[in-house]
This record gives structure tokens, C-alpha cells and sequence, in this order.
């Protein structure tokens, strides 16, 4: 898809649907394809400001296919969820530029010329869908055919900047750090739970009763 804001908020209410009829797995793939698309549209927010609301929405949504996964018995996926939520925390945090400034940077003048004659149009949730996927693209550096889908593989080391590190990666990541593990803390109303990637061996969760507080801040 073309990072359309409207399939990504329809992604979790389908992913749940699947969930409903017993399609487990398939509705947890639904709902994780929705968290790479909130990184086309955290790439394609016009000002910083709406781009640090994208990302605080994908990081909801993450925290949701999170839980999906433990229910599941799939802790390895509830830290793939997690880790994507956080990726475009810290990059709506670190970035302070616009997409026009971005695209500009980019050498993509007369691209960023359009943007901004469809930001004073409509604004960036009724940008054409070619628009957009020029965009995306551009700023992405991932080539789109007209429907949206890339035309590299998904190892492709471009399509890897939209993908948040995997466990090998955040394993490396520690070792250079000589840290012992990553460990992502999910408070909830109920009960609060961590999920831990340790440098060696399977991600595991622990229960922390300690996070169920309503005067815990998610």
C-alpha cells in the first residue's frame, strides 16, 4: 500500500476481526504490516508537529499488537511490535524538518514544489496517491511501482531503513554496548508486563503487578 492514513487506522480493527474468527497468526501479520505503514505516513507528515503525532499513534498501536503477541505465545513478535513503535518515536523526536525541508534537502525541488501547493489544497491526508508515492519514495529511498508496492525485495538494504532493527540486530547492539539486555516495559490497567531480548538466547516476558497503576503514565 501507499501509506494511505486511512488503511493504516483500518489495519488493527481488521487484524481484530481475523482475531475474532480464530485467525490468530493472519490477523497478527495484518496488524504488523499496519505498523510499517504508520512509517510511510510518519515519513509524509507535513510539519514536525503532525509527524510526532504519527508516530505517538504508531507507537498505540504497536503497544496493542504487542499484547496480541503475548496472548498469543508470541513473544518474539510482541518485541518486533515494540521495537517498531519505538524506532519512529526516536525519529519523530530527532527530526525537525518538514517533509517539504526534507525533500528540498533531497535535491527533489520541483517534487517539494508540489507538496507544498497540495499542503495548501487539502493538507497531507488528501494528497493525491501518486503524490504520495513519490514522496514516500523519494524521502525513503525505495522505489514504488503506481499501486504502492515496492519494486526491491524486503532485503533489500534500502527497504531495511523502514523496518525496525530485528533480534540479531539489537543483539549486536547490545554486545557493543556490553549491555545484557533490552528490556520494554508495557504498563496496562490490569496488570504490567515487560518484554526482555537478552543479548544471548529467546526474547522471554516477566510480569511487573508494579505497572497496573492508573498513576502509571503510558
Amino acid at each position: 500500500p501507499d501509506g494511505q492514513l486511512f488503511w493504516t487506522m483500518a489495519t488493527l480493527p481488521l487484524a481484530h476481526a481475523y482475531r475474532i474468527t480464530g485467525r490468530l497468526e493472519h490477523g497478527r501479520r495484518i496488524a504488523i504490516g499496519g505498523l510499517r505503514d504508520h512509517a510511510w505516513n510518519v515519513l509524509t507528515r507535513s510539519t514536525v508537529a503532525e509527524m510526532h503525532a504519527a508516530a505517538v499513534s504508531a507507537a498505540t498501536d504497536a503497544m496493542q499488537v504487542a499484547w496480541w503477541c503475548l496472548s498469543d505465545d508470541d513473544v518474539a513478535g510482541a518485541a518486533g511490535a515494540l521495537e517498531a513503535g519505538r524506532c519512529l518515536i526516536i525519529h519523530s523526536a530527532l527530526e525537525t524538518r518538514d517533509a517539504e525541508t526534507r525533500l528540498r534537502a533531497r535535491g527533489a525541488d520541483e517534487l517539494a514544489d508540489r507538496w507544498r501547493s497540495a499542503m495548501v489544497d487539502g493538507g497531507s491526508e488528501n494528497v493525491p496517491a501518486d503524490l504520495r508515492r513519490a514522496v514516500i519514495s523519494t524521502l525513503s529511498g525505495v522505489p514504488l511501482d503506481e499501486h504502492g508496492a515496492m519494486t526491491v525485495g524486503p532485503a533489500d538494504s534500502t527497504t531495511r531503513l523502514l523496518d525496525p532493527p530485528g533480534l540479531d540486530d539489537i543483539r549486536s547492539a547490545l554486545r557493543a554496548v556490553h549491555a545484557d539486555a533490552l528490556i520494554y516495559l508495557m504498563p496496562s490497567t490490569a496488570f504490567g508486563m515487560a518484554v526482555v531480548v537478552p543479548v544471548d538466547g529467546d526474547p522471554s516476558r516477566l510480569a511487573l503487578p508494579g505497572l497496573a497503576s492508573p498513576s502509571v503514565e503510558r
